[in-house]
């Protein structure tokens, strides 16, 4: 079996719709039962917050909930869990082979969510104010791409492109991990959240909080 495929990225940026892409190409993302309405692999949910928390035996946690979300041998495998993005070096060191799916949003619409969609990062840090929520995501985005760029077969797609050029996107992701599949272009249905930023009090803050990873995630930044 190979090393799976791993789906991670702030919350709200689009990870959801990610998986859904690989799992239309049969990549196995996990039992129904095993995902959750975000399609989070339950089991990994867990093994991930078991490091971020500082538990001990790590090894064992791993084993038990990768046995817990596989349950069988699948060609394709992976799975979807946003915070995976911040623990890639550890899934890295499990599998020196994997493949990470990094999905990117524009931050300041993260930053300006109605909902909770950054609460890992309240969970974190215990900062809630939007400038307070593009530095963590910058940071966050940043150490991601900095390690999958240099250390494994790392992909970033931005959920923009997702949803302006599906057709595009869809097939340069299959290309990369070399899936034989038409882009389901059918599954993207781009947020109503999308430019939620724009003419909000405050930019100018949130926009310097973010200011290189913004840039270099290919963002323009306001006037």
């Amino acid at each position: 079996m190979t090393d799976p495929i791993i789906v991670g990225g702030t919350g709200g940026s689009g990870t959801r719709l990610a998986a859904l892409l690989l799992q239309a190409a049969g990549v196995f993302m996990g039992k129904e039962d095993r995902v959750n309405y975000a399609m989070d692999s339950i089991p990994m949910n867990r093994a991930d917050y078991h490091y971020l928390t500082g538990k001990p035996d790590l090894d064992e946690e791993v084993r038990s909930r990768l046995s817990e979300h596989l349950s069988g041998e699948f060609r394709l495998w992976g799975w979807k869990h946003t915070v995976s993005y911040i623990t890639l070096p550890v899934w890295h060191r499990y599998f020196p082979d994997l493949h990470f799916i990094h999905v990117v949003r524009d931050g300041r619409d993260l930053a300006y969510a109605p909902h909770i969609s950054l609460g890992v990062f309240a969970l974190l840090t215990g900062l809630n104010h939007p400038v307070a929520l593009m530095a963590v995501w910058a940071r966050t985005n940043l150490d991601c791409a900095n390690y999958g760029e240099r250390y494994v077969n790392y992909y970033r797609v931005r959920y923009e492109d997702l949803c302006n050029k599906p057709a595009d996107t869809i097939t340069s992701l299959y290309q990369f991990l070399n899936l034989d599949a038409d882009p389901p272009t059918h599954l993207v249905r781009p947020s109503s959240g999308m430019g939620r930023w724009k003419g909000r009090p405050g930019l100018k803050d949130v926009q310097d909080a973010g200011d290189y990873a913004l840039k270099r995630f290919g963002y323009e930044i306001a006037p």
